[in-house]
Order: C-alpha cells, then sequence, then structure tokens
C-alpha cells in the first residue's frame, strides 16, 4: 500500500508542475542531497536542495520547482521542491570585490523530498528548462539548462559535499586571483575535482565561444589554472560581463569489507564569474590590519600594540581575508627600538580553505629592550606584499606600531652580557668578543639583514674571535644567546 501511495504522490505534480517556468532571470548552480532516514525512520528517506542565482534581482523568485529522478533500478518520476529561502543577498561567497551593474545577484534555495526505492548504483537528481539565462560573454546564449547529482548508495546511503560558500564571484578585471570554492567531503569521504563543461541536456554541452573551453573558460590574460585537490581556479579576468564554468566533484567511499574505494557520487556545481568596473574601494586596499588591541602608549603618546617583557611572538589579525597563497616571510619585518631588524623565524598562517584572518609571526628571541617597535609589511621575495582574495595587495610600505614598557632592566644591569665587548666594528673580517664574567658557554647566530642564518656556534671562555672573512663586504646581524637573554649586535664588513 505503501508503494502505491507513493508513486501516486509522484505522479500527480507530474500533471500539474510543467506548468510552473522559471523565467529567464534565475540559473540553477547546483543540487544537493542529503539522507535523513536516521532521523525520520523512513528507510532511503532523503532530503533535496536546489541553489539557485537571480540574475535579476528586481525579479521575484517563483515558489515551486518540478526536479526529476532517474535510475536504472526504478521508474523515472518528478517531484516538488519549494522555496525555502531567498532571493537573499549573497553572505558567504569569498569573492564579492564590487558591485554588479546595480545590484548584486541574490540566491534561492528550494527544498524537496523523496524517498528511494532502495539501493542503486546510478540514482541522479536533475533539473532541465527549455532556456538558459541570456547575456553570458563565454558561452552560447539562448541553450537549455540542465544539472544532476548522482548517488551510488549501494554500500551505504550519503550526502552530497559541502559549500560553505555560494559559487559565484564578483571580481575587477586585470587582477590575478585564487577562486576557492570552499567544498568539503561530508563523513570520512574522499573527493576530486575537474573543471567540466555545463550542459544544455543530458547529451550535450553547453557550447563556448571561440577560443575558450570548459578547462579554459574565461577570457583571461595569464593561463588559467585548476587544481584538482581542492578546486582552486586562477586567472586574470579581462572582459567586462558576466560567464559560467562548471566543477565535476567525483566522491569516493572506502568499502572496509574488499579494502577499495567505491565512487558514490558525481556532483556537478555551475560557477557563476561577473567583472565589474565597480570595485569596492575599501577592498582595494588590501588586507587592512585590526586595530581594535591598540592601547595609547603613556610615554610616547602614540597608539599601537602593547607587548610584554619576554614576547618572542606577534599576533596579527585582519579585517577582512587574507590570500594564503601570498604569505611569506619576507613580507614582514620588525624593527626594533634602534631600527634593528628582530628576525621573523616563521609564520603560522592559521589557513582554512586557503585563506586565513590572523596570523601570528615569531621572533628569533624575545623582546626585552623598552620602546617603540615597528612592524612593516612591505612586499617580500615573492614578488607581492600580502593580499586579499580579490587580489588586491596592501600597501608597500604599510606600519605598525608597537610598544615595549618595563622591562629596561633586562640586559643592562647585573647580567650575562656585562662588559660584552665586540670589536673592531666595522671589522674586515676577524671579530674579537670579550666579557669578564661568563659563568657558561654562549651560543652566537650570524645573520643577514633579512634574518637569514648563515652561521651558528658555541663561544667558550672570556676571550673569543670569530673568523667572519668568508663572508662579503655589508651589514650583519650577530645574535648573542644565555639562556633567556639576548644580545643582538649589528656587524659592519667591509
Amino acid at each position: 500500500m505503501k508503494t502505491y501511495l507513493l508513486r501516486i504522490f509522484l505522479i500527480l505534480p507530474s500533471l500539474i508542475l510543467p506548468l510552473i517556468s522559471i523565467g529567464s532571470h534565475l540559473s540553477v548552480n547546483r543540487i544537493e542531497y542529503a539522507y535523513i532516514g536516521d532521523s525520520t525512520g523512513i528507510p532511503f528517506h532523503y532530503r533535496i536542495r536546489v541553489h539557485f542565482i537571480n540574475i535579476e534581482p528586481q525579479l521575484q523568485a517563483v515558489s515551486s520547482l518540478v526536479m526529476h529522478h532517474s535510475s536504472s533500478c526504478d521508474s523515472s518520476s518528478t517531484f516538488l521542491v519549494n522555496r525555502v529561502s531567498g532571493p537573499k543577498s549573497l553572505t558567504t561567497s569569498p569573492l564579492i570585490c564590487g558591485v554588479n551593474g546595480t545590484q548584486n545577484p541574490k540566491i534561492s534555495i528550494y527544498e524537496g523530498f523523496l524517498t528511494l526505492s532502495g539501493p542503486c548504483m546510478d540514482h541522479k537528481f536533475y533539473f532541465h528548462e527549455c532556456c538558459r539565462t541570456g547575456n553570458y560573454n563565454n558561452v552560447q546564449n539562448s541553450e537549455g539548462m540542465y544539472l544532476e547529482a548522482l548517488l551510488n548508495n549501494m554500500r551505504g546511503d550519503h550526502d552530497s559535499p559541502t559549500l560553505l560558500s555560494e559559487p559565484i564571484a564578483i571580481i575587477c578585471p586585470g587582477r590575478t586571483i585564487d577562486w576557492k570554492q570552499k567544498i568539503y567531503a561530508n563523513s570520512s569521504d574522499s573527493i576530486f575535482f575537474a573543471l567540466t563543461s555545463p550542459k544544455r541536456d543530458p547529451n550535450q554541452d553547453l557550447s563556448f565561444l571561440h577560443g575558450l573551453s570548459a578547462t579554459s573558460p574565461f577570457f583571461s590574460t595569464t593561463p588559467i589554472t585548476f587544481d584538482g585537490s581542492n578546486s582552486n581556479l586562477g586567472f586574470t579576468p579581462t572582459v567586462i560581463g558576466k560567464s559560467l564554468a562548471a566543477i565535476m566533484v567525483e566522491q569516493y567511499s572506502y568499502d572496509s569489507t574488499y579494502s577499495v574505494w567505491i565512487q558514490s557520487g558525481i556532483t556537478t556545481i555551475e560557477l557563476s564569474l561577473f567583472v565589474t568596473n565597480n570595485c569596492d574601494p575599501i577592498i582595494s586596499l588590501g588586507p587592512i590590519p585590526d586595530t581594535t588591541g591598540f592601547k595609547l602608549d603613556s610615554i610616547s603618546g602614540v597608539f599601537g600594540f602593547p607587548m610584554t617583557c619576554g614576547d618572542s611572538t606577534l599576533h596579527l589579525s585582519f579585517n577582512d581575508d587574507v590570500d594564503c597563497s601570498s604569505i611569506d616571510i619576507s613580507d614582514f619585518r620588525f624593527l626594533d627600538p634602534n631600527g634593528v631588524p628582530i628576525p621573523i623565524m616563521d609564520i603560522t598562517k592559521n589557513c582554512s580553505f586557503g585563506t586565513t584572518d590572523a596570523l601570528i609571526l615569531k621572533l628569533a628571541y624575545p623582546v626585552t629592550w623598552d620602546g617603540d617597535y615597528q612592524l612593516l609589511i612591505r612586499r617580500g621575495s615573492d614578488g607581492n606584499s600580502i593580499k586579499n582574495p580579490c587580489g588586491f595587495e596592501t600597501p608597500s610600505i604599510t606600519s605598525i606600531p608597537f610598544f615595549l614598557r618595563g622591562c629596561s632592566n633586562l640586559g643592562t644591569v647585573d647580567h650575562s652580557f656585562q662588559d660584552l665587548r665586540v670589536y673592531p666594528n666595522p671589522t674586515q673580517g676577524i671579530l674579537k668578543i670579550t666579557w669578564k664574567k661568563r659563568p657558561t658557554s654562549l651560543e652566537y647566530s650570524l645573520r643577514d639583514i633579512s634574518g637569514k642564518e648563515l652561521k651558528v656556534g658555541i663561544l667558550d671562555g672570556t676571550h673569543c674571535i670569530l673568523d667572519l672573512t668568508s663572508f662579503d663586504p655589508g651589514n650583519y646581524l650577530l645574535i648573542l644567546l644565555d639562556g633567556t637573554e639576548v644580545r643582538t649586535q649589528r656587524i659592519m664588513l667591509f
């Protein structure tokens, strides 16, 4: 009886739903499925969600849509999905760099429920519309619109991959970007990515304009790159307007019985790219350091980040995301109160899907001298300073003030470096180091101005000679360490 009721429910919508059309202002971007049988108590019970882009935000999205299901294990059927969200503005896209015309596109989400007949290796959920939204500048317009999601539940029920952000970008021309889709697999499944062609119907791909293709879908001044392990898409857009591309996501589940990976699903995600000259002026400034932790220094009268005596790390946050691929140690320089660089040894990036909003910079040694410090953000050896996902750099040079108070006694009175002498300085290469009070050996590190370590060793006794004749003329940093106490001496070779 339950089987007949289900079939009647599925057949009735097929008689009335063809009258419903999404019009010419919506474009589907993905179909998601999730197994909900454990919570509903209904075997093979799935929730189906369909995400649409409202290309013309002033037009109202329809309230219901027709979806299709087919498999080799059952007859084809249609079912209804109802709008449960939207149209709403984009809030989760990592690449909203400007405004597309007068309004940005909006998202509508439709939801329905379907009980499958049982396990099958080729369940297909799909949407098909006669005509695709026009005015794309990279594909033939007025062709059909077709999108599908495949499920293999022969070895158990599965969910489709999850997107943390909508696959929509509004970017500025001439900026090289790395478009990160932020897709992850549910449970312990593995996923792989490939560029594919959007479809006009189940058997035909959409036609790209001359010179473009599924693997090179956009007009770009740089070669288009795609990482199949994380779906990152790199390019430099040139043509104003909207473009279309698609990513195929293959999902695999591990079968412990046979010790093999089995494909459990394939999902196609359509990407919508809008290139506009209406760039956000704030985003155009690049990543902006968050200064909410600034304090007023009562001595200098300057606002900056306060430090604690003995700090050996700097914590830096930003008001927006930073592209992790743009971060390099050479992008930063930390200066002590005398303007001498304190080498930065490492950066903890805290990246998630290729972006971060917080960095931890590890210094070569703790700060122990009162005074005003500066962290400089500059263009490093990687050819750029830090960039946001929209491709805009922090201006080089950006200075961030730090200050240290209440630490003056360290390194000046009655400590391991009392009466330390490093001479002659400048030197031709033979450096003498003497001190009167040395209970233990002294570690040293010679570095260039960028902080790169060139020579290390241990000094014993109270008189030592350090041979630097093998190094080129220039400025160097000699770091002397005794436990937690550090002395940095600038050395000039000529």
